[in-house]
């Protein structure tokens, strides 16, 4: 069955089974076989429009998508906590940074929420371009001085729930290391100001193993992955490596879809 059928059809659903596909459909976004949890398609149109929380100009359809996505969550978590979510990525370019933000502004769209968006990825921010805040002052100076001071390094956005704390300059402190410890004070201190706390990680396969210590302490897991390009060997084994890490995953998003025919197609396949 297509996939795009089957998410339509069938949930809740996971991306990631247990046995190898064929070799012909080892990409994301082609046809595997398992079952789990939440799976969710996003469609090429995120690939083109990033939110601008100015006039939180987003078009109305990924709006919608998202807080399909959001709502879903919150349904496999009922009845359980569910405020540190960690969107992570296998590698670079999955997009993950731009599922984030649209995530944030899906919960920020509840008035009765407050939101917080954490930009961990230290090497390759993007969160401050994306909500148009300054980079600077962030978690690099979080790291370096303390999580007491993450009060002060949380910016304001043009919308009147939704914050962020950007990953801060880098030349401020070249040799600073991610220390876990400070980071879990850091998860406390916003759990206790916020209804949600989104952290957009590093990569999951990266060396320094950051991603798979920051996902560990969250409350739920969902990983990115680019349709028709992220292998499903890397994948599946960065799936592999959250759960080693002891995170509770929550289930994929699938990137960047591109449909070869029109999209209101697919709805009544």
């Amino acid at each position: 069955m297509d996939l795009m059928r089957a998410l339509e059809k069938t949930y809740p659903l996971k991306l990631l089974g247990e046995e190898e596909p064929p070799a012909s459909n080892r990409k994301a976004g082609r046809r595997t076989r398992g079952h789990g949890k939440i799976r969710f398609v996003l469609s090429r149109l995120i690939k083109r429009n990033t939110p601008r929380t100015g006039s939180v100009c987003v078009p109305s359809q990924v709006a919608e998508e998202f807080r399909t996505l959001r709502d879903r969550l919150l349904l496999s978590h009922a009845g359980h906590e569910l405020k540190t979510i960690a969107v992570c990525k296998a590698n670079g370019g999955e997009g993950s940074s731009t599922v984030a933000c649209h995530l944030a502004l899906a919960f920020a769209n509840d008035p009765r929420m407050r939101v917080v968006l954490v930009d961990s990825d230290l090497h390759h921010p993007s969160l401050h371009a994306m909500l148009r805040v300054s980079q600077e002052n962030g978690l690099y100076e979080i790291l370096a001085e303390g999580a007491a001071t993450t009060k002060e390094r949380i910016k304001k956005t043009m919308l009147h729930n939704l914050y962020v704390i950007t990953t801060g300059d880098p030349l401020s402190f070249p040799s600073i290391i991610f220390d876990p410890r400070i980071f879990t004070e850091v998860l406390e201190n916003l759990k206790t100001e916020f209804s949600i706390v989104l952290i957009d990680t590093p990569p999951t396969l990266a060396d320094d193993c950051t991603a798979l210590a920051m996902a560990a302490q969250c409350d739920g897991v969902i990983l990115v992955v680019q349709a028709e390009q992220t292998r499903w060997k890397v994948a599946q084994e960065a799936q592999a490596q959250l759960r080693r890490a002891g995170a509770k995953f929550l289930g994929v998003v699938l990137n960047k879809r591109i449909y070869p025919i029109p999209e209101f197609l697919y709805k009544r396949l």
